[in-house]
């Protein structure tokens, strides 16, 4: 997958309500846009796949593999390990929404990927 300049594949891991939310943004902005999720909370992502038409994913890695742009949406204890625990390709780009966890410290889990921060607030 290269990434489209104006609709890349967009994969979130973890998915609960941040990502409900952010997956909900993504659609108002771009309907288009190819969604792929993680399907550790089934309900949430089931619900998304039904009003979105997103695919689910059979696991993380799945999510990683079809997107071009990562969405992280972890709790911060468990983004290094869920990040760790696939594996990311150059072009890529990941995007944290953990708080209290440094890029720093994640960017290693993540590479060779690029690595950005985003703290959506309502």
């Amino acid at each position: 997958h290269g990434v489209e300049a104006l609709n890349p594949c967009v994969g979130f891991i973890v998915v609960g309500h941040l990502a409900e939310y952010l997956v909900e943004c993504i659609v108002r902005a771009s309907p288009s846009t190819e969604l792929v999720l993680s399907p550790r909370n089934r309900m949430t992502p089931g619900r998304l796949t039904e009003r979105y038409g997103a695919t689910l994913a059979a696991n993380n890695q799945a999510v990683v593999d079809a997107a071009d742009l990562v969405v992280v949406a972890t709790r911060p204890g468990d983004a290094f390990s869920a990040c760790q625990a696939v594996v990311f390709r150059t072009g890529q780009t990941v995007i944290s929404v953990a708080v209290r966890l440094s890029l720093r410290e994640l960017a290693p889990a993540v590479a060779p990927a690029r690595l950005a921060r985003a703290l959506p607030i309502s």
